[in-house]
């Protein structure tokens, strides 16, 4: 199955899963942050994006930071480029040096809400909700080979981290627990997820 091919466990710590793959034009994936995921409160690197992208809460709760590079004060972060490895199974990460960063917007987003980032805003995300967060990722066509930026908090970072996809039965038990999340509740208004304790 195409779709369980291009699916995979992120690295920086959900699950992205394929769900309508519009060829050259668009990509239409789910993003699940599971149950518990919260209670640790792991942010993902603060990075960048290829292209624009549009993305919906769908259930939970996400949180977002917004950043900026700055000369002076700020967060120190190491920069590195990231680009796709060969066959595009891999993350290959190159070293550019230390960077500071500036935090210019924070936001919450609660299920029903939408967000747009233009190409290269440096940003991170991290689940909110002990429960789990569900979104939908609208990835729009761009130039594979175009590098992003990655800035993490350490230097040390293995110069290639792999992807592995999922197998179809791990694709097709994923999409099992994602419809669990977003089951109604019974009683609730329509639209609204089940919470669970």
């Amino acid at each position: 199955m195409g779709c369980a091919r291009r699916s995979y466990p992120h690295v920086l710590g959900f699950d992205k899963l394929l769900l309508l793959d519009g060829g050259p034009a668009f990509m239409l994936r789910a993003h699940l942050w599971h149950p518990g995921d919260a209670s640790s409160r792991s942010r993902e690197d603060i990075h960048n994006h290829r292209c624009a992208l549009g993305s919906r809460v769908v259930r939970g709760t996400l949180g977002m930071a917004l950043y900026e590079p700055c000369p002076d004060g700020g967060i120190p972060t190491f920069h590195f480029r990231e680009a796709p490895g060969p066959a595009r199974s891999d993350w290959c990460f190159t070293p550019v040096g230390p960077a500071r960063l500036r935090l210019v917007h924070t936001a919450r987003y609660g299920t029903g809400s939408s967000y747009l980032l233009p190409p290269r805003t440096l940003h991170q995300a991290w689940n909110e909700e002990p429960g789990g967060t569900v979104t939908l990722y609208l990835e729009p066509g761009h130039d594979p080979a175009t590098p992003t930026d990655v800035y993490a908090v350490s230097p040390e970072r293995a110069a290639v981290t792999g992807k592995p996809p999922f197998t179809v039965g791990e694709y097709l038990a994923r999409l099992a627990g994602l419809e669990r999340l977003l089951r109604p509740c019974p009683g609730a208004p329509p639209g609204e997820p089940k919470r669970r304790a």
